[in-house]
């Protein structure tokens, strides 16, 4: 049982993980293209 909860925990943070990378490759450059579109 316990092993099992441990594979999981592990899972769900490997996942947590992966998300917050694409989150932020995907939200920066957005955010430094529009933040340099209205200065210009």
């Amino acid at each position: 049982m316990k092993n099992k909860l441990f594979k999981f925990i592990k899972i769900v943070i490997c996942i947590l993980v992966i998300y917050n990378v694409v989150w932020w490759v995907v939200d920066h450059p957005i955010q430094s293209y529009f933040a340099n579109k209205k200065l210009d």
